[in-house]
């Protein structure tokens, strides 16, 4: 079953190939699909963490190593701007920190229009 997340990185991925033809990029496939236990198990020990971005641009630009994206089909903030209570989100957040300091572009992407903007404005 496909979740609102795996359609979201699928529009993302179409829009990749038909606008930025010959762009480099990777996504999890995991993360937008429902896993039996055994698979969940496998995946999560083949990861570095749980936190690790859903997308990866390889494509150096402007000083940047390449563009990260965290994929999220619904928002997560709060209305005072501060992201959403939640463990994953906080350790999310931390890891996109983590990448900016190692020389690369990293953001959440709420939403389809939220991420062709961020590819858009990295790959412009």
């Amino acid at each position: 079953m496909i979740t609102a997340e795996g359609r979201l990185h699928e529009k993302v991925c179409d829009y990749l190939r038909l606008r930025y033809p010959g762009v480099i990029f990777r996504t999890d496939f995991a993360a937008g699909i429902k896993m039996t236990m055994g698979q969940a198990i496998r995946h999560k020990r083949l990861q570095y963490s749980r936190a690790y971005p859903d997308l990866f641009v390889a494509e150096p630009r402007n000083g940047q190593s390449g563009l990260f994206l965290e994929l999220k089909a619904a928002d997560i903030y709060k209305k005072d701007g501060n992201l959403k209570t939640s463990d994953h989100l906080k350790a999310q957040d931390e890891m996109l920190y983590a990448l900016r300091a190692r020389g690369y572009t990293a953001h959440f992407a709420i939403g389809f229009d939220h991420a062709k903007k961020l590819i858009d404005a990295y790959l412009r």
